[in-house]
């Protein structure tokens, strides 16, 4: 096996490939990365059994120009280390005898040795079945807006996922830790009798949020037991978490008391100056007084001291004063997934609070208040 390819573009496969793999993993190989080179196209696939991935490299994305065929599964680790102190675009990488690979430029070269390709598990991709186009750009924004509220430690392993529902022609993204709840409505151009309701780790989202920079082409396959993603050059495949993922709907609240509008940034600033958890590693709670022209932040801080001020940035139709207590961590997390005008809706001092942008309800985060005992 012989080949010439862009040194870069190789460089940035292998590590989407590396990054998946378990190295504790009990089979060996699969803590390779399988190079499958044939006339026209060098495939990269990696798995750890929950997570798969496969690129198709080729000399129209990669300057690919292939010499001679073959089949090796690399030491993900070496080969990227390698392949980063080489200083030319174009890099050559051979294969003799199966047991060792040479990677060269006009003027450096490493030799190291494989792992058995013929060992390697035979990856079923399910590539056909509910297909969904989206748009990668608000695919990508709308899971980093929900995946705050995802709990990996749950102890109900259905929460510790981002739920996928498809119904009347939308695709609702929605996580809970049951203490908050985030949901990201995307409308679909499809059949309105098209349903699905999947439920994917943790892991694979943050890993999706990282493939998903820079794609231009994005299309959605369920299928039983997984979703895959095509994404151009691309294939990146989950299995499903079992069970019933909570409606979780039925907790937004829709008739309020009080509606505050408050511009995201200048809100975001003042919690911000609320929040010292990094110095002692505690979320502190955040008690707000709001009254129609001025809201009283105090939060006590444990081994600090304690924090106080006075906000007038807002528009509000109080017309009694409210006082709520809040997880300031999640409130935070919730106010920065917006990016423009906001309404906060309360109905009361133990209920939950939605929050909305104006005139843009399809980001909806809702916290559940902190009781404070006396």
């Amino acid at each position: 096996m012989e080949f010439k390819i862009n040194r870069n573009v190789l460089l940035d496969n292998l590590n989407k490939a590396n990054r998946i793999i378990d190295f504790k993993a009990v089979n060996p190989t699969l803590t390779g990365i399988l190079l499958d080179v044939s006339p026209n196209q060098v495939t990269i696939t990696s798995t750890n059994n929950s997570l798969s991935f496969k690129a198709y490299l080729n000399s129209d994305n990669a300057q690919l120009e292939v010499a001679t065929t073959g089949k090796i599964l690399l030491k993900g680790k070496y080969i990227l280390e390698m392949l980063r102190r080489l200083d030319q675009e174009i890099v050559t990488l051979v294969n003799i005898e199966n047991s060792e690979l040479t990677i060269k430029n006009s003027n450096t070269e490493f030799n190291c040795g494989l792992l058995e390709s013929e060992e390697y598990p035979l990856l079923g991709f399910k590539e056909r079945g509910v297909e969904i186009n989206l748009k990668p750009t608000s695919f990508r924004r709308a899971l980093s807006q929900t995946i705050v509220s995802i709990d990996e430690t749950n102890k109900k392993m259905i929460l510790t996922g981002m739920n996928f529902r498809i119904q009347n022609q939308a695709l609702m993204v929605s996580t809970t830790d049951m203490h908050r709840i985030s949901q990201k409505k995307i409308s679909l151009d499809i059949d309105s009798s098209t349903q699905c309701n999947v439920t994917v780790p943790y892991k694979t989202v943050v890993e999706l949020m990282r493939l998903l920079d820079g794609v231009k082409v994005l299309k959605m396959v369920v299928s039983e037991g997984y979703l895959t993603f095509l994404m151009d050059n691309m294939v990146f495949q989950s299995t499903l978490i079992d069970g019933q993922y909570p409606l979780v709907e039925g907790v937004f609240p829709k008739d309020f008391n009080l509606t505050l509008k408050v511009n995201q940034k200048v809100f975001l600033k003042a919690l911000s100056r609320a929040d010292l958890s990094a110095e002692t590693g505690l979320a502190p709670i955040i008690n707000l007084n709001i009254q129609q022209t001025k809201m009283v932040m105090k939060a006590d801080l444990v081994e600090i001291g304690n924090f106080e001020e006075d906000f007038f940035d807002f528009e509000s139709d109080a017309t009694m004063p409210m006082t709520i207590n809040f997880n300031l961590k999640y409130l935070i997390e919730a106010i920065r997934s917006f990016n423009d005008n906001l309404e906060l809706k309360f109905v009361g001092s133990t209920n939950p609070l939605l929050i909305t942008q104006v005139d843009d309800e399809n980001l909806k985060q809702v916290i559940l208040p902190t009781y404070i005992s006396n």
